[in-house]
Formats: structure tokens, sequence, C-alpha cells
């Protein structure tokens, strides 16, 4: 018995040490896109059936968002601070969106442009209207191919525990990868990262890779950086869906379990 329970307080420790970090999982396979074409572009549109709709209401961003999107008008080299064709309305929980200072609102040039994709101030409906033919984008002025680069940071308060985060990018109409980022990676106060690798370019679409966060309810500021292919990563917006939470007798089942086990081995 004493045996089990040097192991039970051990583990207890890890555990509370592990908590005071969020516990950032990739909510696809890791590789690649989980998302691409239709459902990606119509990601508020709910006649789009929606692979990773975590709350139920067949759309992404349902808490919030940050877009890039508009008028396609050439802005590049515009900063973010400025806030010129991109649009957001942040989540309750989330209280600061920042760019990384080398990263800057670009717009890609005729070869680059793509396909438009959802308008997310509009409301949430059966067939959301496009942004246009903006393909606006926030992207870190790179240099290293592999190398990883700090695109978006987001700060949150105390008040949430778990939410879905979804990284939109893509866009490229000729298939070489220009300003596709081959992974993306999120971080929370400075601690170790979740990464989602062998991200494919695209080619007149845009993709999504969804990451699940658990926060034992600490403020602080998470990261998102992409991987550089062939030219500066970026990423085209980000959406905050609710992670449906454990039910309570489930909660129950597995707590009752856990103790019958440690009865059986003391």
């Amino acid at each position: 018995m004493k045996k089990t329970t040097t192991i039970l307080l051990a583990s207890s420790l890890a555990l509370l040490s592990a908590a005071n970090a969020a516990v950032i999982s990739a909510v696809g396979n890791g590789t690649d896109y989980d998302i691409t074409g239709i459902e990606a572009q119509s990601y508020r549109s709910t006649n789009v059936a929606k692979s990773f709709d975590a709350d139920g209401d067949n759309a992404y961003g349902t808490l919030g968002y940050l877009v890039f999107g508009g008028d396609n008008t050439q802005h590049n080299s515009e900063e973010f601070s400025t806030g010129t064709n991109w649009v957001s309305s942040n989540p309750s929980f989330v209280t600061t969106i920042a760019a990384n200072d080398a990263a800057t609102v670009t717009h890609r040039n005729a070869n680059y442009d793509a396909s438009a994709y959802d308008d997310a101030t509009l409301a949430i409906g059966a067939d959301v209207a496009d942004f246009g033919n903006g393909a606006i984008l926030l992207m870190n002025t790179s240099t290293t191919n592999g190398d990883w680069y700090e695109l978006l940071t987001f700060d949150v308060d105390t008040t949430v525990t778990t939410f879905r985060l979804g990284i939109m990018s893509g866009q490229d109409n000729d298939a070489t990868g220009k300003f596709d980022p081959s992974g993306f990676r999120v971080s929370f106060a400075g601690g170790a990262a979740t990464e989602v690798t062998g991200v494919a370019a695209t080619t007149d679409t845009i993709g999504m890779v969804f990451f699940d966060v658990t926060t034992d309810g600490t403020a602080g500021t998470f990261s998102i950086e992409g991987q550089r292919s062939t030219s500066h990563p970026s990423l085209a917006g980000v959406t905050f869906d609710a992670v449906p939470e454990p039910s309570s007798s489930a909660m129950l089942l597995c707590g009752f379990g856990s103790l019958l086990l440690l009865r059986r081995k003391s």
C-alpha cells in the first residue's frame, strides 16, 4: 500500500506541475491540413458539413475570430496595428491579439490571388457571402526554409479552461508553396509547442488545422508559429470554438473505476 501511495503522490505532483501550462493537442493526425477546399472556405456557412465543429452549430469561429480579407487592394508591408483589411471579434476570454514585430498585413499580388472565403463580419448562417477576392495575409518576413517564425500571439484571462483553435492558411494558386507554411505550432507561456507538420501547398483553396486547448485557468500568452517552406510563412485567420467537456457521469465513472483499480492493487 505504501508503494502505491508513493506512486500516486508522484503522479499527482506531475499532474499539478503539468497543469501550470496549457495542454495543447492537435485535433487531426498531426500532419497536413485537417480540412481544405469548400469546408474551409465556407467555414461560417452552415449548409456545408463541418468535420471539426466542436460546438454543434456547423460553423467555425462561433466564440470569436480574427480573419484577413477585404477589398482586393494592395497593402504590402502594412503593419498589423493599423487594422487594414482584417476583422476580429475576440472571444470573451481573449484580452489582446498581436502580430509578431516581423509580421505584416500583406495583400498578395494577382499571381497569387486565390479563392475567396466567408466574410467573418456576417452572421453564421446557411450561405455566408464571401469577402470577395481579397487574399489578405499576416505574413512573417522570414529568411530560412524549415525554420519556425512567430506570426501571432493572443492573451487569455482566467475565465477560460477549454477551447478549440483553428488556424486558416493556404490559398496559393500555383502549388509552389509560396507563402504557404509547411507547418504550424502553438505554445503557451513559453512552454513546449504542439505542432502540425507536413502541411502541403494548396492550390486555389484555403486550409485549416485545429488544436484543442485545456488550461488550469491561469492567464497567459499563446503563440502561433509557422514553418517556412519556400517563402514567408503566413496565415489567413484564426477561429475559436467551444470544446464539449466530459459529462459529469462519465467523470464519476472514470473516478469510480480508478478507485476500484487502486483497491485491487492494495
